[in-house]
This record gives structure tokens, sequence and C-alpha cells, in this order.
């Protein structure tokens, strides 16, 4: 929403949030199948589009434009997000089958390099419906802003009950 000030914006969906939060977490779990829903859309926008085959250096490249933190900005999230996923394979059937799948599914999606270097909606402009995938960013966010919300008053409760630091 640039149109709108930062700080509006910031507090409106920490409202929001709070609410959800505040209400149940079987209500916030409720809310995290519609935001499923919006993020599937999003990723079948986005297959819709057929793209050309990409080899790997094309996708990849050499990494010569970048140092360290160029890099680690990079990998970072690639690492946090498989991390998730392994995280969430205990929920899951039959994990042996879903990480794998998952993971080879996510590396199989190709824009080319030159695209994704210069344009930073690539995505949304290879999307049959571009606005799908600009509501699953946002859909994509709202969820680990809520999970984190939910998830960081259960371990710090876990800590106090556990006295896993002990105060005086």
């Amino acid at each position: 929403f640039p149109e709108h000030p930062a700080l509006l914006v910031g507090l409106i969906t920490w409202a929001i949030l709070m609410t959800i939060s505040y209400v149940s977490t079987e209500f916030a779990i409720k809310i995290q199948y519609v935001i499923m829903a919006i993020i599937v859309f999003s990723l079948i926008s986005f297959g819709m589009t057929p793209n050309e085959p990409v080899t790997m250096r094309e996708m990849v490249g050499d990494f010569q434009d970048g140092g360290f933190w160029y890099v680690f900005a990079v990998f970072f999230p690639a690492v946090t997000g498989i991390m998730a996923g392994a995280n969430m394979s205990g929920d899951r059937k039959d994990p042996r089958r879903a990480m794998p799948v998952g993971s080879l599914a996510a590396m199989w999606t190709f824009i080319p390099r030159e695209e994704l270097i210069s344009n930073q909606m690539a995505m949304v402009d290879n999307s049959a419906f571009g606005q799908a995938i600009i509501a699953g960013i946002l859909a994509a966010t709202f969820s680990s802003a809520l999970g984190s919300m939910l998830g960081s008053p259960r371990i710090l409760q876990a800590l106090a009950e556990q006295k896993t630091v002990p105060f005086p």
C-alpha cells in the first residue's frame, strides 16, 4: 500500500493480528486456511503462464555481482524456508515423500536470471493474474506474522514452565 503511510498500515495490520490472536488459536488456524487458499490461487496463477526452459547457469549465475552479504541475503531465506518445512514434517502423513516433492517443485519454477535481476516484479509479470501473486505475497507475510504472534508466547510459556531461564 505505497500510497498509505507505513505506520498506519503497520498499526492496522498489528491490530488485526492481535484481534485474531486474542479470539483463539482455533480461529487463527481457520484464518490460515483462507490464507492458504489465497496462496494456492497465487501459485496456480503463476503456473498457468508457460515459461521457456532455463538452464541452471542462467537461473543461478555465478554470483559475480555480489559479495558475502548479497549471497547471504539469497541463501538465508532459502535455508530458513527449508527448515520451516522440515520443522513441520512431523505433521505430514508421508514426510519422506512430501519434503523432496515440495523442494523439487520449488526448484523447477524458472524465470531467467536477467529478468530476476532487472525486474523485482518478475513473478507478477510472468503469471496469468498478477494481482493474485501480490495477494499471495501479502497472505504469506500475514501468515508468518500470525504464526509468530501465536508461537512466541507459547515458547515463552514453555521456557517458564520448564524453568529453562532461572529467575532469583
